[in-house]
């Protein structure tokens, strides 16, 4: 019988991992405790309990507490009030720690990751924390995984969702689904990223936003104020607040109807089409008609043609190709065409557009109105 302060070894061993352990007791009350190899993996103020082994370098100290199946080994440490319970895995130079902190049902904690929290701070289901990743308060579930140096504060990551590289996730926001963080993204402020959806780069999502669908954020793009970025939309670059961002079908046309009713309204540009008016443009289904399925945007004064919106069927949902092909006074043509996915990139054709005329002198004083469009349209503002 071995004596080590408050606590001995009784005479059960067990061969675990290449590793003998020791079953310990309580002096105090008698109540038998878990498995450890050596008086250094468990101090006084620390508790092995139930069936959990603690081996190699790792040590329990500071009142904290492992219970269940848990295995501790390595050069990992829990202390300071933690709690770990289930089938959990702390192993490497993993460090948990905190009040707050309670890791259960069959988490992995390991190379040099860090789970800490003095409030409420919890790791379990099957998430996995790993390489130098840090988790202060918050809680990490389900599948998720925290790994490489990413850090997470006062947040949430669950389903099967992943926060990775540098990204950093808190103040209450919350990442689940199957959506991913990585690089120097930050998340932050009661923000909700989820579905498929992927924030990188430098990406910066806060203040109540939302990013869900397959939408992807990235570059120096910044979207707050309770904006919505969804569908398969790309954002990648500028500013987006206060407003719903979508290459979704319905969303997708409400922002060609926004573009075409502030056109309509214009001083000198009008729109022309087949059916009697723009909203049943909009609600008729595509007929394959080249001259119904299209819109034109054209001078108010000389009709002519500047740009053509046509319906068309991509992968199973209707979407608006922008069209402009116009011949200056000299014979010189200037032409392209793209489906539009987003309100970022109907602004960038709009632009392009807007270049192109100016420099040829029989549209140029058409450039204006659509110059508005862009002033109008605040949810976009370029860095």
């Amino acid at each position: 019988m071995f004596y080590c302060g408050k606590y001995e070894f009784t005479d059960e061993t067990l061969n675990w991992n290449g590793h003998l352990l020791h079953r310990v007791r309580r002096l105090s009350s008698g109540r038998l405790g878990g498995w450890i190899e050596s008086r250094y993996n468990l101090d006084d103020d620390g508790w092995v309990a139930d069936n959990a082994k603690v081996y190699g370098n790792a040590k329990i100290y500071n009142n904290a507490g492992v219970h269940g199946n848990v295995e501790v080994y390595d050069d990992a440490k829990v202390h300071s009030f933690a709690e770990v319970y289930g089938d959990v895995k702390v192993y490497d130079n993993a460090e948990v720690y905190g009040e707050g902190v309670r890791i259960s049902d069959n988490a992995q904690i390991y190379g040099n990751a860090k789970v800490y929290g003095d409030n409420q701070c919890y790791i379990k289901k099957n998430a996995k924390i790993y390489g130098n990743a840090r988790v202060d308060d918050g809680g990490v579930e389900g599948n998720a995984q925290v790994y490489d140096e990413a850090y997470i504060c006062c947040a949430y990551v669950y389903g099967n969702a992943k926060v990775y590289g540098n990204a950093e996730v808190y103040d209450s926001a919350k990442v689940y689904g199957n959506a991913q963080v990585y690089d120097n993204a930050r998340v932050y402020d009661w923000v909700d990223i989820y579905g498929n959806a992927k924030v990188y780069d430098n990406a910066k999502v806060y203040d109540y936003a939302q990013i869900y669908g397959k939408a992807e954020v990235f570059g120096d793009a910044q979207v707050y104020g309770q904006a919505q970025v969804c569908g398969n939309m790309i954002v990648k670059g500028g500013k987006y607040a206060d407003g719903e961002f979508s290459c979704d079908e319905d969303v997708s046309k409400k922002i060609v109807q926004d573009f075409i009713y502030k056109v309509d309204d214009s001083n000198k540009l009008t729109t022309q089409t087949e059916y009697d008016s723009i909203d049943e443009f909009f609600s008729e289904p595509i007929t394959n008609d080249i001259k119904l399925d299209t819109l034109i945007i054209c001078a108010i004064d000389t009709k002519e043609p500047l740009i053509k919106l046509q319906k068309v069927k991509t992968e199973d949902k209707t979407e608006f190709k922008f069209i402009v092909d116009i011949i200056n006074e000299d014979g010189d043509n200037f032409m392209f065409k793209s489906v539009i996915k987003s309100q970022d990139q109907l602004n960038r054709l709009i632009q392009q557009t807007v270049e192109a005329l100016k420099n040829y002198s029989k549209f140029s004083k058409y450039a204006d109105d659509l110059e508005d469009y862009l002033q109008w349209e605040k949810r976009l503002t370029w860095n």
